[in-house]
């Protein structure tokens, strides 16, 4: 499993923000018709304890393998 470099949690997030362009949609707000074509933008990825980032997963954390319990 992936550990965090500095503090050694094992939960991370990446903030992602995507844009899709809506042609119409209705009164009560539902899409009718949009482009198909979605533009995904990645950030950088985050320890959920100690906040230390960076691009790749790799820069964040270090994989140690897990030990079986007896």
């Amino acid at each position: 499993m992936w550990k965090c470099k500095k503090c050694g949690n094992d939960t991370f997030y990446q903030p992602t923000r995507s844009r899709f362009i809506i042609y119409s949609a209705d009164k009560n707000e539902n899409i009718i018709g949009c482009d198909d074509d979605c533009n995904v933008e990645y950030g950088k990825f985050y320890c959920e304890n100690c906040k230390k980032t960076g691009w790749r997963l790799s820069d964040v954390a270090k994989w140690v393998e897990e030990e079986e319990n007896e």
